[in-house]
């Protein structure tokens, strides 16, 4: 299983978006670049604030963070 954060930050760049684009009020820059370099495990609030920017499904980061298995044992 890949850390939430370098799946999050894999969507960003296919999407061609900075950074920058994923700021909230809730998420700082600071955050975000902490997250996808793993040095921070991220909060729901947060990770639910970065999928909205990135408009996918937190089932589609989940998805993706398992390798695209369904069945992490798979």
């Amino acid at each position: 299983m890949q850390h939430i954060g370098k799946v999050l930050r894999r969507i960003r760049e296919i999407k061609g978006l900075r950074q920058e684009d994923l700021v909230t009020p809730i998420v700082s820059l600071s955050t975000i670049q902490k997250v996808e370099a793993g040095k921070r495990n991220p909060s729901h609030d947060v990770i639910l604030s970065m999928i909205s920017s990135l408009d996918v499904s937190y089932e589609e980061v989940l998805y993706l963070q398992n390798n695209y298995n369904l069945d992490e044992r798979a």
